[in-house]
């Protein structure tokens, strides 16, 4: 190649870059359309106070020592939030059913498992419920807590203890 063309084709080469450049800014610059399926409409969201509404009941389940854990891992033990009727008998709430969110195993090697449900303020002081803790989806009851009232106002948490046996 002779010089004439090797400046003619760089002259090109640095042209033709200088336009992609350009296309790509121009492209990437241009506000997202909702119907472009780039990025969704997002909802605006205003908060109104800084405090909660609403409360939390928490279970907390101490495991035996000789708990059986290959047996039964502690992501099978589940929990569900009962309420008693006027006649006495225990009955499941709807959607208060699940296994444990997480545990805890302190430096003793003790477990705690925990679970915890949101209540909404029109629930509050209401009662008597109780937690039942079961063997997964079996429903085989392992332990009840004692009864207990929901929070009486927003952030409040009501929380219960139970041991499973060993």
């Amino acid at each position: 190649m002779t010089n004439g063309t090797t400046g003619r084709s760089l002259l090109l080469t640095m042209a033709f870059s200088a336009l992609l450049v350009c296309t790509l800014l121009t492209v990437s610059s241009r506000p997202a359309r909702a119907d472009s399926g780039v990025l969704p409409p997002r909802p605006t969201v205003e908060v109104a106070s800084s405090s909660p509404v609403g409360g939390f009941i928490r279970l907390q389940v101490a495991f035996p020592n000789s708990w059986p854990w290959t047996a039964h891992p502690w992501q099978a033990t589940h929990t569900q939030v009962q309420w008693q009727t006027g006649e006495g008998r225990w009955v499941n709430v709807t959607g208060w059913y699940g296994a444990l969110d997480d545990v805890d195993v302190d430096t003793d090697g003790s477990v705690t498992g925990e679970k915890t449900w949101w209540v909404a303020p029109r629930d509050f002081g209401t009662g008597p419920f109780r937690w039942l803790v079961t063997a997964g989806n079996s429903g085989t009851a392992l332990a009840a807590s004692e009864p207990f009232t929901l929070p009486a106002r927003s952030a409040n948490t009501v929380s219960m203890d139970v041991s499973l046996p060993e």
